[in-house]
């Protein structure tokens, strides 16, 4: 009976030890957790910059967490505002490819989205990009 428990105890410490391991390997504690594909700081998907959720100046899918630097003008009595986007952290730190929607061209650090924020009570809010400040002169 004694060899029976014995067996039991070490079947259980072996599989909280292999638990332990795959986490600390696999885990977000891990070196390689940032490349893995279930990995929620995977930077590498893209996609259409109109989409929900997709950084409007490199195209880039944002994480929960993740925003927009944006810089929004009062209103004057109307519906929207006029709105300057930057981009993510992504693209503004890090060299990611930065280029505008709608002409296409590549922007620098200092280059930044025009764009109209419609603010909607009851709704979710509306930003329409008009363009890059080149293609759109403010």
């Amino acid at each position: 009976m004694g060899d029976i428990l014995y067996l039991l105890l070490l079947t259980i410490c072996g599989i909280i030890l292999v638990w332990i391991g795959s986490f600390l390997f696999f885990g977000p504690v891990s070196p390689i957790y940032p490349f893995l594909p279930w990995s929620k700081k995977n930077k590498k998907f893209k996609g259409r910059p109109g989409d929900a959720k997709v950084c409007p100046v490199c195209s880039i899918i944002m994480v929960k967490g993740d925003l927009v630097k944006t810089i929004a003008f009062p209103s004057a009595g109307s519906i929207d505002r006029l709105m300057y986007i930057k981009g993510c952290y992504s693209c503004i730190e890090n060299d990611l490819p930065r280029k505008c929607p709608i002409c296409g061209a590549k922007m620098s650090l200092d280059d930044f989205l025009v764009a109209r924020f419609f603010e909607r009570p009851y709704e979710k809010n509306h930003v329409h990009v008009l363009g890059c400040n080149q293609c759109k002169k403010v």
